[in-house]
């Protein structure tokens, strides 16, 4: 099972994280969250919250959702060092969510901050839409899998990186 942890938090978006989790634990389910560096910087407020998310895997959904520039926007640009640069840059700072400027510390290190025992491996990016230098950013962050293609219906690797096929409800 895997879920998404996206940038908007409200008491019920808590709530009902919190009830999900509980769930996955009755039942002894084991689950995958990709989480925004985003929420990993609100979720600090929410203890019991981070300490069920501790019996799961933890994964990274950018450090923020849908805030433009998105993934795309900013990596579209004429140069691939640059857009490689600015996806490091973007991935490693704190996102305005109104303005998507950056703005300190933040990304996949809140993440790592609020989990330092795991490993933070596992990508998913948002509407499963990513870009290569996005991605050899990641791999340069440590992320060695990601969830977001339907490249092929199996697992493959390629450049450090397995790919794993997003779920399809059928």
């Amino acid at each position: 099972l895997t879920f998404d942890v996206e940038d908007f938090i409200s008491p019920n978006s808590v709530i009902a994280l919190n009830k999900v989790l509980e769930l996955l634990d009755k039942y002894k389910l084991p689950a995958l969250f990709f989480i925004t560096g985003y929420m990993a910087e609100k979720l600090t407020s929410f203890p019991n919250t981070v300490n069920l998310l501790k019996n799961h895997q933890i994964g990274y959904h950018t450090s923020s959702h849908s805030v433009h520039p998105t993934l795309f926007e900013f990596t579209d640009v004429n140069s691939y060092e640059d857009a490689y640069q600015e996806s490091i840059s973007r991935e490693t700072s704190h996102i305005n969510p109104l303005t998507g400027a950056v703005e300190g510390k933040g990304g996949i290190l809140a993440l790592k901050a609020l989990f330092p025992m795991k490993q933070i491996t596992e990508f998913r990016a948002p509407g499963y839409c990513w870009s290569p230098p996005h991605l050899e950013a990641l791999s340069s962050l440590g992320i060695t899998h990601d969830f977001s293609s339907n490249i092929s219906k199996a697992p493959f690797r390629y450049q450090g990186i397995t790919f794993h096929p997003y779920p399809v409800l059928g």
